[in-house]
């Protein structure tokens, strides 16, 4: 614990030099002592459904127990938080909320991803899924310091997880933010 406060203070380069030794870090309760908290709410900007599907709970609980450990093995994220939220408007089926990548927030549009998943006749269950992990890839950008956050490899993400449970490749390359 000393030792990881010592670096922290010592660490040339600030706050990105702090999440690269973060990300490196084998050590999950290092990573989340580097790593500041944020305290967004997603009712501060968005109607939250106040009685949402059980269903799509429970479902958006099983993608979370699954993903977390890796994400916490690999980026240090130890939570996420999924709120289930009315309309986000023009096709959107989940937004992740910039900022807050060392403990992802998430809202997604219930409605919409069950109607898109009807048109598409695809499982609720992979709808939901695959939001929550397109949304994670955003987050993942921030984390590595990825400034253009493609909507092409938060896909690639998605798709990559739901079928072989595995991380797209793009997350293993070094961030380039951190560069010297």
């Amino acid at each position: 614990m000393q030792q990881q406060q010592k670096s922290k203070q010592a660490a040339p380069g600030g706050e990105d030099s702090l999440r690269r030794d973060a990300i490196s870090s084998p050590d999950p309760i290092a990573v989340q002592e580097l790593f500041k908290s944020h305290d967004y709410e997603a009712e501060w900007e968005y109607l939250v459904i106040e009685d949402p599907d059980e269903a799509a709970i429970k479902i958006a609980n099983d993608v979370k127990t699954e993903i977390l450990p890796e994400l916490r093995m690999r980026f240090g994220i130890a939570d996420f938080t999924v709120t289930f939220v009315e309309d986000l408007g023009s096709g959107c089926l989940g937004k992740y909320i910039d900022g807050t990548y060392t403990q992802p927030v998430m809202v997604l549009d219930f409605a919409a991803i069950k109607a898109i998943c009807e048109v598409d006749d695809v499982d609720i269950e992979v709808g939901i899924e695959t939001t929550i992990t397109h949304e994670l890839a955003h987050a993942i950008h921030e984390l590595l310091g990825l400034t253009a956050r493609s909507e092409i490899q938060a896909e690639e993400f998605a798709r990559e997880w739901w079928k072989n449970r595995r991380f797209a490749k793009w997350t293993h390359r070094k961030p380039t933010v951190f560069r010297s």
